[in-house]
């Protein structure tokens, strides 16, 4: 959201185009890492109830190599396949060298998403929903900051956009 006010402010309506289609596959990738995340929360919690800490350290340890080893396979094939899918989905030809700007900045930051799902997914799991809505909230306006400084300020356009949201994903 942050993204698009920022954008459809101070570029373009092509900017802006780029951006809500931009949004689609992200949303694809959040559903399915925030899944993941929602496996550890349930896998952390059984062991948890059953006072297992081997078990606990053993789906921590589990989960973030599992976060490394997904990332950099999902991050090449995220660049590889930016352009057929925004064809795919008929991106107007006017909007496609921002959107691909936007698809490429974002799968280069696909470690700080998942990363994040699965952190969170930790926490909820250890019985603590807290910190990780306090990071969403930090990270919220991280990329606020950014989004004013990198777009207006620094006229990055809708790439700046998408570097906001993934330095801010990282902070998180």
């Amino acid at each position: 959201i942050v993204d698009s006010l920022v954008v459809g402010n101070f570029v373009s309506t092509e900017a802006l185009a780029a951006v809500g289609i931009g949004d689609r596959p992200v949303r694809v990738l959040l559903a399915i890492f925030m899944g993941i995340g929602t496996g550890a929360t349930i896998r952390i919690s059984h062991y948890v109830g059953a006072s297992n800490r081997d078990g606990v350290r053993k789906v921590i340890q589990t989960a973030n190599s599992m976060m490394l080893v997904v990332s950099i396979p999902l991050t090449i094939i995220g660049l590889l396949l930016t352009t057929p899918v925004l064809q795919w989905m008929n991106t107007p030809p006017e909007v496609m060298p921002e959107a691909i700007s936007y698809l490429s900045v974002v799968f280069l930051g696909v470690v700080s998403l998942l990363g994040y799902n699965l952190n969170a997914g930790i926490l909820r799991g250890l019985g603590d929903s807290q910190s990780s809505l306090l990071f969403l909230i930090i990270a919220t306006f991280v990329n606020i900051g950014l989004d004013l400084l990198f777009v207006p300020v620094l006229g990055w356009g809708v790439a700046g956009a998408a570097w906001a949201t993934t330095i801010a994903m990282t902070t998180a």
